[in-house]
C-alpha cells in the first residue's frame, strides 16, 4: 500500500481552506486589495510549507531504507 505524502496533502488541505475563506472575506466586505494581499502571503506560505514537508519526507523514506 502507497503511503500518503504529508507534503501534498497537508499543503493542499490549506489551500482549499484558503480559497474557501477568502470567497467568504470578499464576499462580506467587497475589499479586493486586502483579499489579494492575504492571498499572496497564503500562497508564500503554502510554497514554502510544501517543500519543509517534502525535505522531511525524503529524509524519512532515505532513513527507512538504510
Amino acid at each position: 500500500m502507497k503511503k500518503h505524502k504529508k507534503h501534498i496533502w497537508l499543503p493542499l488541505a490549506i489551500l482549499i481552506y484558503a480559497i474557501v475563506m477568502g470567497f467568504v472575506m470578499i464576499e462580506r466586505s467587497g475589499v479586493t486589495r486586502e483579499f489579494w494581499i492575504m492571498t499572496c502571503v497564503e500562497v508564500v506560505f503554502i510554497v514554502v510549507l510544501y517543500f519543509i514537508l517534502r525535505g522531511q519526507d525524503r529524509r524519512r523514506d532515505r532513513d527507512e531504507i538504510r
